[in-house]
């Protein structure tokens, strides 16, 4: 099973999207979205956030699922578990 990471980074943290440019650069399946959003927190902004990188995401290919992850979320479950489960949701 292929993953694929696209970050956003809010529009106002560019030592940010340079570090994170940094880290994702050895990775070919991690990308930061083209577009930054300057997002703040129970605004509608983060919903255009959302849908312009499921917009963004559908046209670099095809994939199942979509999981939002912010800064304050911790994966409890290791990815192979979340495949596994989110595998059998497949239609």
């Amino acid at each position: 099973m292929f993953h694929r990471y696209l970050f956003h980074i809010d529009g106002r943290s560019s030592l940010l999207i340079h570090l994170v440019r940094e880290l994702v650069k050895d990775f070919p399946n991690a990308e930061i979205a083209p577009f930054a959003i300057n997002t703040i927190w129970g605004t509608s902004q983060l919903y255009k956030m959302y849908l312009q990188c499921i917009e963004y995401l559908l046209s670099r290919g095809e994939w199942d699922f979509f999981i939002n992850l912010s800064e304050a979320d911790m994966p409890l479950k290791p990815i192979d578990h979340v495949s596994r489960e989110l595998g059998h949701l497949r239609g």
